[in-house]
């Protein structure tokens, strides 16, 4: 989990082939470490990527299930999870140079409300 400091302050254009395995691990640890419902057996992805991104808004994307069926990541596993980071830092890549920064808001900060809001 020490890795994950190192993560924190990074943006998602920053992310690279060296960050799949480190990703993917943090993935399913806390994926397992997440557990919940009856007799603690049941994993949710949502939440665990949800949790990721609390630690490291700016590099971990959100997402959710309709999120991930619009980038065609099902089933949500953590290699669908390092797949859509790769979307995600090529959307953001697109989409920089047209995205006003007045606040501090992070360019996947704006590209996960996007995908929201569709």
């Amino acid at each position: 989990m020490a890795m994950l400091g190192t993560k924190y302050e990074r943006a998602i254009d920053s992310f690279a082939l060296d960050d799949e395995p480190h990703v993917r691990s943090l993935f399913s640890a806390f994926t397992a470490a997440l557990r919940g419902g009856k007799k603690g057996k049941q994993e949710s992805t949502v939440a665990t990527a949800k949790a990721m991104h609390l630690l490291a808004p700016g590099f971990l994307p959100l997402w959710d299930n309709p999120i991930a069926g619009a980038y065609d990541q099902f089933p949500m596993w953590a290699h669908n999870y390092v797949s859509f980071c790769w979307q995600m830092k090529e959307m953001a890549s697109a989409v920089q140079g047209y995205v006003a920064n007045p606040d501090d808001c992070t360019i996947l900060k704006r590209v996960d409300e996007f995908n929201y809001a569709v």
